[in-house]
């Protein structure tokens, strides 16, 4: 049974701090009180459905992916429960902190690719949260930040999306995609675009995917068009509920829940 552990918290130094995350030791940067501020990180208190298939899946004879790394939360989790990590985060102010919190807390066996996944390789725009004021006043270094096709804010800028055929290609030398057990997609409403090939490249390598769906933050809110990519999954959770030989349609539970956190397993 899974069960939170939270040890300890120390700052050890000025602005780092070191605490006992679900059983893995954290040592962070904390100079913006990310992870002993409102979103309770080092408590416990935050994303903990998802930890809960983070223990679930683990496996330190496979690979895992977390596309969304943000400051390094769950990469640096996966770090001591998977044999290597990918971590993907396009955010140019997240991208430094979770350099320096996979340092801070030993993870040499992370590769970091700054690249955003889209459905094709081009040109796109990346910065804040462009759904709700709120969001978009928090800036670059959230949580929150997201790929964008069109520019509508100063803090946007340019960078080269790459899709997941071309990081098949590409990475398969040194991280072969056969090898990966597991991915995690956080990407505030970036989902939209790469879920059909995340999806049909979860089903070719049989992965382990928890999909954060942002539906009311897509270009277009049509879930329905994505329902025959469901059809081979063989195990669906939703809130530590198993809802695999459950009579239900994931369609209807995504049109309920437009933000929920779904773990699909091929």
């Amino acid at each position: 049974m899974f069960s939170k552990r939270t040890l300890f918290l120390e700052i050890i130094m000025d602005n780092i701090l070191k605490f006992n995350l679900f059983n893995v030791d954290f040592i962070v940067n904390n100079d913006k009180n990310q992870w002993d501020g409102g979103l309770g990180i080092s408590e416990g208190n935050w994303e903990i459905e998802t930890f809960k298939v983070l223990d679930y899946v683990k496996n330190k004879q496979k690979n895992a992916i977390d596309i969304g790394a943000w400051i390094g939360p769950i990469s640096i989790w996966m770090s001591k429960n998977f044999k290597n990590i990918l971590s993907i985060e396009p955010d140019v102010v997240a991208l430094k902190d979770l350099q320096k919190n996979l340092k801070l807390s030993n993870c040499d066996n992370v590769w970091i690719l700054k690249n955003p996944i889209f459905n094709e390789d081009s040109e796109i725009f990346f910065g804040p949260n462009k759904n709700e004021d709120w969001l978009n006043k928090a800036g670059l270094g959230e949580s929150v930040s997201q790929t964008k096709l069109i520019s509508g804010d100063v803090n946007d800028y340019k960078v080269n999306a790459i899709s997941l055929s071309t990081l098949e290609k590409t990475i398969n030398n040194f991280f072969p995609l056969s090898e990966v057990s597991f991915v995690k997609v956080d990407i505030e409403g970036g989902e939209e675009f790469i879920l059909e090939e995340l999806l049909t490249m979860g089903k070719k390598y049989k992965w382990s995917l928890l999909i954060s769906f942002h539906i009311d933050w897509w270009e277009n809110k049509s879930i329905e068009r994505f329902n025959y990519l469901f059809n081979d999954v063989k195990e669906i959770r939703f809130n530590s509920i198993d809802f695999t030989n459950q009579n239900f349609d994931i369609i209807e539970l995504l049109k309920n829940n437009p933000y929920a956190s779904i773990h699909f397993k091929y």
